[in-house]
């Protein structure tokens, strides 16, 4: 019986000092850009905050500026997509977008380019 109610404490405190470590990491806006062209994307940050909520809220002004600087544009704030074409409307079914950035937050202990090499 003491041996399980150790046990649970010992679960416990770790459970809290995780829950502790990633409410107090920094969060990294990052911008996945990929061209109709080249569909080879670069992953890069485009910034740092210090919450999860100043990251989602510095991804819906970036996607909001980022799709008014373009009149052909698809987006949304919500997901952080954004789309944009060369040409005028109508465009062509199927016709590529010049650039799509996709945006996300990650924690600033996640870097979603993987692992660094030697």
């Amino acid at each position: 019986m003491r041996l399980r109610r150790a046990s649970a404490i010992v679960m416990l405190s770790l459970l809290a000092s995780a829950a502790t470590a990633s409410a107090e990491c920094a969060w990294v806006l990052w911008n996945q850009t990929t061209s109709g062209w080249t569909r080879d994307p670069s992953l890069t940050p485009s910034a740092a905050t210090k919450t999860q909520r100043e990251c989602e809220i510095a991804l819906q002004r970036t996607v909001a500026t980022l799709a008014s600087q373009s009149r052909n544009r698809t987006f949304n704030a919500e997901t952080g997509f954004v789309a944009t074409w060369a040409g005028t409307p109508p465009r062509p079914s199927g016709e590529e977008p010049m650039f799509v950035h996709s945006f996300s937050c990650l924690p600033d202990t996640i870097d979603p380019r993987g692992p660094k090499g030697k």
